[in-house]
């Protein structure tokens, strides 16, 4: 328990308990040790199934379930409000209570919106995966800050919680992803007085699985390689050495010198695309100097210019920052970057193809982009793009992102990606500046 929820929680005027996952009692508050304050202590530990209370200075004891109000899921557990001795809790009560259990977990939007759709009680921009901008939501009614079509889509969801039922979505907005949670409060009759609405990004959190994932399936095929590679090689060692053998013994014959330099000329091919396999899922070592953003720039043009004049597509080049200076692996990292710009050029068709590299300064780093018009990608490709093997391509094996991803990953840089079906795609690379 964090000390911020522990102090409000602790300071709520309602008594209120806080049950575990096992449906046992963690901790109870100030009020609740006032009001039954007969071994208060004996409590935590216990179930909640069966327990009975007896409130201070009576002698009739209750049921923990014929006591309990509200209750509302949180990180810590399940914090349950029981009801006042005497008349049922008050609406500026009910207020205090959602507003302290929902403000307590950082990083949430959230509102409270009555069957009549006006807001009581909101917190941050709550409704902005919805399209409104306002900061101040209290006070106003959904109908009015809402566009029709996105008053459409939120009341679907908001409908079925006021039946009683919690509702979760996701949804993305600008390249960021939001958890979307509808709960039924429920007043002392059993009926849905009130919806909380939590909005949460977890754009952080996705992409740290993603990155997990990712690390996890390419670590997996390198042990699977390493194991291929070393069955594959160790015959083809053996044919090598056949072939030297042959090609001494039959050195009058033509025909047979002919397919024996077929076999040694391929079986050299397997061996150095083994290696070009290998090289792309290992990690890669290093060999860092200063370098500035032009000389970066120039390297990928320079890979690239062969490609761009076979082609009718119009390429651009241009960088606000050339002269700063970055602590990298050249080589390596202008092959990255050249792999990427080589996808580009490749994902464009057509006349009016336009593939652009550009560099600039955001804080305290360097924003590489490779920009093209092409086919762009769907949800499901773009998910895939890294993975060693996926290629969209007739021709070749799918492994220069997978190698270019290797070598930004090495220099501790970060790598995002943009596309849109039937648009284009935009590739970013981050990489820390060098420190004057």
């Amino acid at each position: 328990m964090t000390d911020s929820f522990r102090v409000l929680f602790n300071e709520m005027p309602q008594s209120a308990v806080l049950i575990g996952s096992d449906q046992k009692i963690k901790d109870v508050n100030k009020a609740f040790k006032v009001r039954f304050e007969n071994s208060v202590e004996k409590l935590k530990g216990e179930s909640t199934d069966n327990l009975m209370l007896q409130p201070r200075n009576k002698s009739l004891r209750r049921s923990f379930r014929t006591l309990t109000l509200k209750s509302l899921e949180i990180d810590e557990g399940t914090v349950v409000l029981l009801k006042k001795s005497s008349a049922k809790a008050s609406p500026k009560g009910k207020e205090y209570f959602l507003r302290t259990l929902a403000e307590h977990i950082p990083g949430n939007d959230f509102a409270l919106v009555n069957p009549n759709l006006d807001i009581t009680v909101a917190k941050g921009r709550a409704f902005m995966t919805y399209g409104c901008k306002r900061q101040r939501l209290e006070g106003y009614n959904l109908k009015n800050i809402l566009r029709p079509s996105s008053m459409d889509d939120f009341l679907l969801l908001f409908n079925t919680a006021l039946k009683g039922e919690s509702v979760f979505d996701t949804v993305s907005v600008h390249s960021r992803e939001y958890e979307l949670e509808f709960v039924p409060v429920y007043d002392d009759s059993g009926d849905v007085e009130i919806v909380l609405f939590i909005c949460r990004d977890v754009t952080i959190q996705k992409q740290a699985l993603v990155e997990k994932n990712r690390a996890e399936k390419l670590q997996l095929t390198r042990n699977i390689l390493r194991s291929i590679a070393h069955e594959v090689r160790n015959p083809l060692t053996n044919i090598g050495l056949a072939c030297d053998e042959l090609s001494e013994e039959c050195s009058e014959i033509g025909e047979a010198n002919m397919f024996l330099e077929i076999i040694s000329r391929n079986t050299k091919r397997i061996d150095i695309l083994i290696s070009e396999i290998m090289q792309s899922t290992k990690s890669q070592g290093l060999v860092t100097k200063r370098c500035s953003i032009h000389e970066l720039m120039q390297g990928v043009e320079n890979i690239i210019s062969d490609r761009v004049k076979l082609t009718d597509i119009r390429f651009t080049s241009k960088s606000s920052c050339p002269d700063v200076a970055v602590e990298v692996d050249e080589e390596k990292l202008t092959m990255a970057l050249g792999n990427i710009a080589i996808n580009a050029l490749e994902a464009v068709t057509g006349k009016n193809g336009r593939v652009a590299l550009r560099s600039r300064i955001s804080k305290d780093k360097v924003v590489f982009s490779i920009t093209d018009n092409g086919v762009g990608m769907d949800k499901a490709t773009l998910a895939k793009i890294f993975d060693p093997f996926h290629t969209g391509k007739s021709k070749g094996m799918g492994l220069g992102l997978t190698g270019a991803l290797n070598i930004i990953k090495s220099h501790n840089a970060e790598i995002k990606v943009e596309s849109t079906p039937g648009k284009g795609s935009v590739f970013y690379v981050f990489i820390d500046i060098l420190e004057q």
